[in-house]
């Protein structure tokens, strides 16, 4: 089970500074998802984290000024309250016609783009499959008190925010289930349910897609992306790792002959063998 990866608050506060504030940019420097930095803001006994995130909030919304501006189904037609922790909220008013206050950060980082009626009501799917799946995955991901949290979001596993707090965006990626025998799927099983890494298998695909990872020079790697990087099958990769192989040696195998294959491996296989 590969390390959940650690960040101190510190590290995540001058970040905040540096990039104005841009939890992807964030995100992206010290290796984790956005979600955990999101998770890490909210659930902080840091003041001084508190403090940075919602001076740099405060800073961006006065030079925006949100006033008529659209977020996704909200239009912003008001100034609202600041609460206790000096962030500021904007009244919203959603398509449907639904009126709300919302914090300022929400709309700029996408948090919040229509009301709750239009996310789980409007797009008529309540009762289908594909919202089913979806209020799994966040339940597993997201949900310490999930029987399966263990599994997902204890060990990493997370839901990309364009998918945990838009069902529409994840329907639309995933699309509709082909049939009862499909379920959802991470193509590589190394990463989260993210954009570009679902889609729908059948129960034979997701054993063939379970989770593999090889020691390869002293680094644990994920032996579906070595595959999928290098173009050899993954058992050619599990053998080549096994017998030692490194990392040199497994790029340069696509372009040997089928001669060159076989003496390779017989090499490996019995030292003592000469070409």
């Amino acid at each position: 089970m590969p390390a959940k990866k650690v960040f101190e608050d510190n590290d995540l506060i001058i970040l905040l500074y540096e990039t104005n504030g841009n939890i992807a940019e964030c995100a992206k420097t010290l290796g984790v998802a956005k979600s955990s930095i999101h998770s890490r803001i909210q659930r902080t006994k840091n003041p001084e984290l508190t403090k940075a995130y919602l001076k740099i909030q405060k800073m961006k919304e006065d030079a925006a000024n949100l006033l008529n501006k659209k977020f996704g189904h909200r239009l912003v037609i008001g100034k609202g309250m600041t609460d206790e922790n000096g962030r500021q909220f904007w009244v919203c008013e959603c398509k449907c016609g639904d009126i709300k206050e919302i914090p300022g950060s929400y709309l700029l980082n996408g948090r919040s783009q229509r009301c709750t009626k239009c996310n789980l009501i409007k797009h008529g799917m309540k009762d289908t499959p594909e919202y089913f799946v979806w209020c799994n995955i966040v339940q597993r991901c997201c949900n310490k008190n999930n029987p399966e949290y263990h599994n997902y979001g204890g060990r990493g596993i997370t839901i990309c925010d364009e998918y945990r707090y838009d069902f529409l965006k994840f329907f639309t990626d995933i699309g509709k289930r082909p049939s009862e025998n499909f379920s959802i799927g991470r193509i590589d099983n190394e990463k989260g349910y993210e954009v570009g890494n679902i889609q729908w298998e059948t129960s034979e695909e997701q054993t063939n897609n379970r989770r593999i990872t090889l020691k390869i020079d002293g680094k644990n790697i994920s032996c579906i992306t070595l595959s999928k990087k290098l173009g050899i099958d993954r058992e050619t990769i599990r053998r080549m790792a096994n017998l030692g192989c490194n990392m040199n040696e497994l790029e340069r195998y696509p372009t040997l002959d089928w001669r060159q294959r076989r003496d390779f491996f017989k090499q490996k296989e019995c030292p003592t063998f000469s070409k």
